[in-house]
């Protein structure tokens, strides 16, 4: 806590509450779009651990990445859209 005093941490983020960024972030849906990206990138992150670990010959992560986004494209979640 004290590192986060004296690196001015608190006072921006008071600053942030002052401005009303949050209410705008928030207003824009940012946040929860966010949510969703962090959630779908975890999900994607798994699945290569996942399929590497299973896959012989191993296949590199870029092979991977490109399977999984036309798999995302495919079957189009609604928080894609």
């Amino acid at each position: 806590m004290k590192a986060i005093k004296t690196t001015g941490a608190i006072g921006a983020m008071k600053a942030i509450k002052t401005t009303g960024a949050i209410e705008t972030i928030k207003a824009a849906g940012a946040i929860e779009a966010i949510k969703k990206l962090s959630g779908l990138i975890n999900v994607g992150l798994a699945l290569i651990v996942i399929i590497n670990q299973l896959a012989r010959p191993k296949i590199s992560n870029i092979q991977l990445l490109k399977f999984i986004f036309e798999i995302i494209h495919f079957l189009q979640p609604p928080f894609i859209k």
